[in-house]
């Protein structure tokens, strides 16, 4: 795995919206932990919690050019024909905006999906909540404005919305679509952390506290 990491250092170096390097080995230890419990092939998943971000249309605009660059690396490496179309099969899963509409058929993608749903919400989620919208110049939070919801799997890292929105449009619906058991029980914990910050948030911007 030691020339997965480094392509994907290379390639993910200049991100500094919360989905560079750091991100994608936070989402690999995670599904590593999940693996534990629940098999699979464990290199197709740490390839792909390496690499998918290569392929983020928030950080890329020619995402062709991106899959490519994939693609070449993992021929040059040893790949079986089966694992290098599973490894972009699942790439182009969880690079895509309709990640939260999909429902993985495979243990990997089970797996995949649940690591980087688990990354987008507890502290982590927070976290990158923010910091991706600040980088987008959007407004911490827009009281009284109601949350996109069902529509905001499309939209919702387009300007506009707010920063607090963002975690009723996506975030706190993410602790009941998680694929494994393990999954479940971890994004209840961070469910209920966010749900926390929400509430001191609010007495907060009230000045109640």
């Amino acid at each position: 795995m030691e020339k997965v990491l480094k392509f994907a250092e290379k390639n993910l170096s200049k991100e500094i919206t919360g989905k560079g390097i750091d991100k994608a080995m936070r989402i690999r230890s995670m599904a590593l932990r999940l693996w534990e419990d629940e098999g699979g092939n464990k290199k197709i998943i740490e390839t792909v919690a390496l690499t998918s971000d290569i392929c983020n249309s928030k950080i890329f605009s020619n995402l062709e050019g991106q899959r490519k660059k994939i693609r070449e690396f993992l021929d040059k490496h040893d790949y079986t024909d089966y694992e290098k179309g599973q490894i972009m099969d699942l790439i182009e899963m969880l690079s895509s905006t309709t990640d939260y509409m999909s429902s993985p058929m495979t243990v990997e993608g089970k797996i995949l999906q649940d690591a980087k749903r688990l990354d987008e919400i507890g502290a982590m989620g927070i976290v990158r909540t923010f910091a991706s919208g600040g980088a987008r110049a959007q407004e911490v939070y827009k009281e009284g404005k109601e949350a996109l919801d069902e529509v905001a799997f499309t939209t919702y890292s387009k300007d506009g919305n707010s920063c607090i929105n963002e975690f009723y449009d996506r975030l706190l619906k993410l602790k009941d679509l998680m694929n494994t058991e393990t999954g479940a029980k971890l994004a209840e914990k961070r469910h209920n952390y966010m749900m926390n910050f929400l509430v001191e948030f609010y007495q907060e911007w009230k000045g109640l506290k």
